[in-house]
């Protein structure tokens, strides 16, 4: 088996773990969306990662998370790509000044991730976490 037939299968195997959860979630939770219990409850085999203050089980509230975390996801990636390509194309066509405007941009978004990066990995730094 090649290298990456693995960490291929493996992602897709949480993206099919994830979209079960988002449209059948009755099959990984017996609570309904809006059931209530007991405020803070510890964790157990009724409620596997407890309740919250309002009583709800989180667990559940994880599961039934997933369809509006999914449908984000896919929107936000939509419209950007779909952006992305009239800029582009509209760039592309125009040339010059256009192309520029519209790469500069982009340009400086990528250096500010650049920039930062030696300093979140630095002991010395305030971004780094201890």
């Amino acid at each position: 088996m090649r290298k990456w037939r693995i960490p291929l299968a493996f992602g897709a195997a949480i993206l099919v773990l994830f979209l079960l959860a988002a449209f059948f979630p009755a099959l990984f939770t017996q609570y309904g969306q809006k059931e209530m219990f007991g405020p803070w409850l510890a964790a157990s085999p009724e409620h596997l990662l407890g309740t919250n203050a309002l009583g709800y089980d989180i667990f559940t509230e994880l599961v039934y998370g997933t369809r509006q975390t999914l449908l984000v996801g896919l929107t936000s990636s939509i419209l950007t790509l779909l952006l992305g390509s009239v800029i582009g194309t509209f760039a592309a066509g125009k040339g010059g000044v256009y192309c520029t405007a519209s790469v500069s941009p982009v340009q400086m978004l990528l250096s500010q991730n650049r920039a930062l990066e030696p300093a979140s990995y630095s002991p010395e730094s305030s971004l780094y976490l201890h």
